[in-house]
């Protein structure tokens, strides 16, 4: 789905379908044994364009959940604020990110036995 006219009531599906995914590989005892990823291909602004919706800007949103996730923590640093003052912002809701995309799948490789250095 695109949120460049609203943001999307169907948030609420993708949260119920994660849920009941991650329910049913608990129940089935597999919850260390599978990640699940999430990803968007580029990032949205923070602030709303005049549709009600976001634009193109920098860093994405990615999360990562499963069992042998080492989790709540944020890859790269977080924004100080979202004012003008802040080094990461560069105008209307735009974030200039710290670290790559690629960055959290360093842990999936990881994760899969693959030799890092």
């Amino acid at each position: 789905f695109d949120t460049k006219e609203s943001v999307p009531a169907n948030l609420q599906d993708i949260n119920d379908g994660l849920e009941s995914f991650t329910k049913e590989i608990e129940d089935m005892g597999l919850n260390n044994s599978v990640t699940i990823l999430v990803v968007s291909e580029f990032g949205r602004t923070l602030t709303s364009n005049a549709g009600g919706g976001t634009d193109h800007a920098w860093g994405g949103n990615y999360f990562m959940l499963g069992g042998a996730v080492n989790g709540g923590k944020i890859v790269g640093q977080y924004p100080a604020s979202f004012s003008s003052s802040d080094a990461t912002f560069c105008g209307r809701g735009r974030i200039i990110p710290t670290s790559p995309w690629e960055a959290m799948w360093n842990g999936v490789a990881q994760w899969f036995g693959a030799d890092i250095d």
